[in-house]
C-alpha cells in the first residue's frame, strides 16, 4: 500500500565553514523515501476476507447496524469534514512537529510511472505489477527508530467508529519489502466508511477488540515498521463500506469535499524540532537506533552542535538562525537555505564553548516561513558540578557514573525542598519528584536504558541547576 520511508540516508555535507557570522552547515542531510508496496495482492485478499467475515458476525451480534456499510452510495463522502489527524505526540515529548508525508493516494489507474495525487502532483507512486498506492504514508521524523522505541507518537482514531478487525504479533522493525504481515487496526466508522491503520508497533495496540466502539482521538497503538516497510510510519487507508478507496484529501485532481476537519496543505514547510548536541547525531542503517547525542548542558571546552530538523523544506525560503546569550544579546546570527526540496532534512553547526561564554540559559532560535521555534540550553562555568544558586554548596552525584539510583550530596541547608526532573537524550522526562532537606536521594527505574541523562533541580525561588550523569 505504500511507498515507504527508507531508513535515514545521511547525505553528508562537505560544505566548508565560511567566515562567521554566516557559516555554512557543517553537516546534515535528508531522509530519503522509497517506493515499494507495503501490501501485496495476497495481503489485500486476506484482510478484506477477514473484515467481510467480521462485519457479518458483528451485524449478527447487533454490534453493527444491519445496513451498516450499505446505506451510502459507493461514491459518497459521508465523513466529509470530520476526520482528525490520526497521529499525536505523547506527553513528555516536545517536538514542534514529529512527522512528514511521503506519499498520497495515486488517483491515476494506469501504470507504471503514471501517477497523480489529489493536487495533480506526483507525490505518490505505482508499479509495473499494477499496484497503485492506495493510502497516505506519514513517517516519523527526526530519529524515527528512537521515536518508535520510545513510543513517542501514538496512532489515534480519525473518526468515531467500531473496531472491526486487528492484526498483531508480527515483527515491527522491517526495513524492506519482505512479504511479512503487518500489525494494524481496522475501524468501521459510524457513517459506513472504513479506516485501516497499518505498520503498528507489536503489542502496542488498544486492548479493545472487534465490536467495541472508539471515539475520534482515542488511542489505537504506536507507530512501528511492521510488514512491508522501510521505516517507522503510519499507512492510513480509507475505504467505502463496499471496499472502494477513498482519498481523504480534496484538491484540483480530487474534487468534492475533504474528509478532514482541517486538511493539511499539500506542502507543509515546517521546523520539526531544534536540538543541541554534544556530538553530531548518527543515523545508522535501518533498523539500528540512531545515536542522538542530545545535550542541553555545556561547559567550557565542550563542543556545542546546534541542529535544525525540517519536513517539506522549501529551498526558496531561507531560515534565519540566531544564538542568544543569557542576557538576550545576539552571539551569532546567520541564514541558510536548503539546496533543494526535501521531504525531511536537517542541518547543524558547531562551536567550541569558550571560557568567556557567560553562564546561564542560552537560546537557539530559528525563524522559517513565518514561524519561530526556540530551544534553550545551559552554559555553566566549571567542571560540570551543579550548584544551587541560593547557596554555596556543590551538588555531587554519588556514584558517578551511576547505575540508576544515586544520591545528591551537599545541599545547602537553607533549602527545605527541591523539585527535580530527569530527561533522557531524546528530551523525554523519565522521572520527576521532590528531594526533602537532608535526604538528597533521587531514584530512577532500573529499566532505564544506558546513556547520558540530564538532572534538573529547581529551588522554590526559581533558581535552577543542571547536572549530567551516566547510566551504564
Amino acid at each position: 500500500m505504500r511507498t515507504i520511508l527508507s531508513c535515514l540516508l545521511l547525505q553528508a555535507c562537505s560544505l566548508a565553514v565560511t567566515a562567521q557570522p554566516v557559516p555554512a552547515p557543517q553537516g546534515g542531510g535528508s531522509y530519503r523515501t522509497e517506493a515499494l508496496p507495503c501490501l501485496l495482492p495476497a495481503d489485500y485478499q486476506r484482510i478484506n476476507s477477514m473484515l467481510e467475515k467480521n462485519i457479518a458476525q458483528l451485524k449478527a451480534e447487533g454490534k453493527l447496524a444491519a445496513d451498516w456499510g450499505t446505506s451510502q452510495p459507493a461514491d459518497a463522502k459521508p465523513t466529509a469534514g470530520t476526520f482528525i489527524w490520526p497521529l499525536r505526540q505523547e506527553p513528555g515529548f516536545s517536538y514542534n512537529s514529529y512527522y512528514g508525508i511521503s506519499n498520497y493516494v495515486d488517483l491515476d489507474p494506469l501504470y507504471p510511472n503514471q501517477v497523480k495525487d489529489w493536487n495533480c502532483g506526483a507525490r505518490t507512486y505505482d508499479q509495473a505489477s499494477g499496484y497503485n498506492h492506495q493510502g497516505v504514508d506519514i513517517f516519523l521524523w527526526p530519529f524515527s527508530q528512537q521515536m518508535q522505541e520510545n513510543q513517542q507518537v501514538a496512532i489515534v482514531a480519525a473518526a468515531d467508529g467500531v473496531i472491526i478487525g486487528k492484526d498483531d504479533g508480527n515483527p515491527d522493525h522491517s526495513c524492506a519489502l519482505n512479504n511479512a504481515a503487518w500489525n494494524a487496526v481496522y475501524i468501521g466508522n459510524s457513517d459506513g466508511t472504513i479506516c485501516w491503520y497499518g505498520h503498528m508497533k507489536t503489542g502496542s495496540q488498544t486492548a479493545k477488540g472487534p465490536g467495541q466502539s472508539v471515539v475520534a482521538g482515542e488511542f489505537l497503538g504506536y507507530v512501528g515498521s511492521s510488514g512491508n516497510s522501510t521505516g517507522p510510519h503510519l499507512h492510513f487507508e480509507t475505504h467505502t463500506g463496499s471496499g472502494d478507496i477513498l482519498d481523504p484529501f480534496v484538491g484540483p485532481c480530487r474534487p468534492g469535499a475533504s474528509l478532514w476537519a482541517n486538511q493539511k496543505p499539500y506542502i507543509e514547510p515546517t521546523i520539526n524540532t531544534l536540538m543541541t548536541h554534544g556530538h553530531a547525531p548518527v543515523f545508522p542503517d535501518c533498523p539500528q537506533l540512531e545515536t542522538i547525542n542530545a545535550q542541553s548542558l555545556f561547559h567550557p571546552g565542550d563542543t556545542l552542535f546546534a541542529a535544525a530538523y525540517y519536513h517539506d523544506q522549501n529551498p526558496a525560503s531561507p531560515s534565519i538562525y540566531t544564538l542568544y546569550r543569557p542576557d538576550n544579546s545576539v552571539f551569532q546570527t546567520w541564514t541558510h537555505s536548503s539546496p533543494q526540496y526535501y521531504n525531511a532534512s536537517y542541518w547543524y553547526w558547531y562551536w567550541k564553548v569558550g571560557a568567556s561564554w557567560p553562564s546561564g540559559d542560552w537560546r537557539f532560535e530559528v525563524s522559517y516561513e513565518g514561524h519561530t521555534v526556540n530551544h534553550v540550553f545551559k552554559v555553566e562555568a566549571g567542571s560540570g558540578i551543579a550548584r544551587i544558586n541560593a547557596g554555596s554548596d556543590a551538588l555531587v552525584i554519588v556514584p558517578n557514573p551511576n547505575h540508576g539510583i544515586f544520591t545528591i550530596e551537599g545541599l545547602a541547608s537553607q533549602l527545605e525542598t527541591l523539585s527535580y526532573r530527569v530527561t533522557n537524550v531524546a528530551g523525554r522526562t523519565v522521572a520527576t519528584g521532590h528531594i526533602a532537606k537532608g535526604s538528597g536521594r533521587v531514584a530512577l527505574a532500573q529499566q532505564q536504558p544506558k546513556g547520558i541523562y540530564i538532572l534538573q533541580l529547581d529551588e522554590a525561588k526559581g533558581h535552577r541547576s543542571y547536572l549530567r550523569f551516566l547510566i551504564r
